[in-house]
């Protein structure tokens, strides 16, 4: 085996022993964390805030949680928890409009009428909208996340849906036609 394949070897069999100091172990726990919650962490608040302050607002909250690691274990709902600190931490912050500006869209079928019909609804409708039929979500999965009953979030995803429906495609009045 050449010297270097052996160290790589080595290196690798020693990235995989168990941790030698409380620093690694808390990072180690951490890492397992973020790995588990990132994801509905960030499709939360991305859906509540919008991508650009829901990436920040993930950022936040994950280094909330770093910072209070020890507090971490002694809440019941983690993820609820910190989409709130997210949430909050960006609130204070007045982010700069260009960092709120989207490329335009250069692909794929696009209603034009969906982002003012997707305006129109209320926040909860709209952050249930977009975890359900964009991500995906059932209605317990999203009620888990948000802290709403799963019944709640049925009514909140139903009323966006038809919202979005009848701002994009109103009912012709079939009377006036000849």
């Amino acid at each position: 085996m050449s010297q270097n394949a052996e160290r790589s070897r080595m290196r690798n069999s020693t990235q995989r022993t168990a941790p030698s100091s409380p620093q690694e172990v808390r990072e180690r726990e951490f890492e397992s964390f973020v790995r588990a919650t990132e994801p509905s962490l960030k499709a939360v608040l991305h859906a509540r805030l919008g991508q650009d302050r829901g990436q920040l607002a993930v950022a936040e909250a994950l280094a909330w949680a770093w910072v209070n690691w020890k507090k971490l274990p002694s809440i019941d709902h983690p993820i609820q928890y910190l989409a709130k600190v997210g949430t909050s931490r960006t609130r204070l912050r007045r982010l700069d409009p260009k960092v709120e500006a989207r490329p335009p869209i250069e692909q794929g079928d696009y209603e034009p009428k969906l982002d003012d019909a997707l305006k129109a609804l209320s926040r909860q409708q709209r952050v249930c909208v977009f975890l359900i039929a964009a991500l995906g979500f059932t209605y317990s999965e999203a009620a888990g996340h948000l802290g709403l009953s799963k019944s709640t979030v049925q009514r909140h995803y139903e009323r966006g849906i038809e919202k979005l429906r009848s701002s994009i495609d109103p009912p012709t009045d079939e009377s006036d036609s000849p």
